[in-house]
């Protein structure tokens, strides 16, 4: 018996995924603003995950009011072993995506990038070791960093077709840096990934992924990374409830 949703509350929306006989569903995304509405239900088992641990806490108890059993899987619970300074911080998402790349792909080693309102790159070494990676601003939060933080920019459509360089308007200009920021930040990741691990693959996930992946077309694109890294934590005797 698995859960009917696994639930993954980011820093500006939500994800649900329901999860059918244990096979996952399609992402549906929400704004943070109030619990969704299928997450109402009495009786159901709902597994919450993710970076915004407010939203968690708060609707944990909301799950729990409607008479479902509501689980919070935290970063002890995440069967990944982990090589770094300080282990303390490192976010429950980064770890579920690098998770979630073992369960599809094997142990290691891996280069994970997940995009969404931060863009994270995440290294996996041979053994399954995670090292930790790099944290940039993704790329909504660079358009609207350039509109908020100048007098002359303004946001852009980020999912309209990227212009070549050199760019020949303004919108065009901008939305071409936002991609080139990104670009590079994955190029610089994969690059010092393979030279620890030269036959190392890259995995792009998050909301974002679709828009780096033209740019590194060999690479595994798979949106529901972290909902994988959930379920594998569930079947582990960590991530019992």
């Amino acid at each position: 018996m698995g859960p009917d949703y696994l639930v993954d509350a980011g820093n500006t929306t939500c994800k649900v995924v329901a999860t059918p006989a244990g096979v996952l569903g399609t992402i549906f995304r929400y704004d943070l603003t109030s619990l969704p509405r299928e997450l109402t239900q009495p009786g159901l088992w709902v597994v919450l995950a993710g970076s915004n641990l407010e939203v968690l806490n708060q609707w944990k108890i909301e799950i729990q009011g409607c008479g479902s059993k509501a689980q919070l899987l935290t970063r002890d619970k995440i069967p990944i072993l982990k090589a770094m300074d300080d282990p303390s911080t490192v976010g429950v998402d980064r770890l579920l995506v690098c998770l979630g790349a073992q369960v599809l792909h094997g142990k290691g080693p891996h280069l994970v990038v997940d995009s969404g309102t931060a863009i994270t790159a995440n290294l996996l070494g041979e053994d399954g070791h995670f090292f930790g990676g790099a944290i940039g601003p993704g790329f909504g939060l660079m358009n609207r960093a350039l509109a908020e933080k100048t007098s002359a920019l303004f946001e852009v459509d980020l999912h309209k077709p990227f212009a070549k360089f050199p760019a020949s308007t303004t919108r065009d200009a901008i939305r071409l840096g936002v991609q080139m920021a990104a670009v590079g930040f994955v190029r610089q990741a994969l690059e010092w990934a393979k030279e620890k691990f030269p036959n190392c693959p890259l995995h792009l996930t998050g909301r974002d992924a679709p828009l780096l992946h033209p740019n590194f077309p060999s690479a595994n694109l798979n949106e529901q990374l972290l909902f994988h890294g959930m379920l594998a934590t569930l079947h582990t005797p960590l991530g019992t409830p």
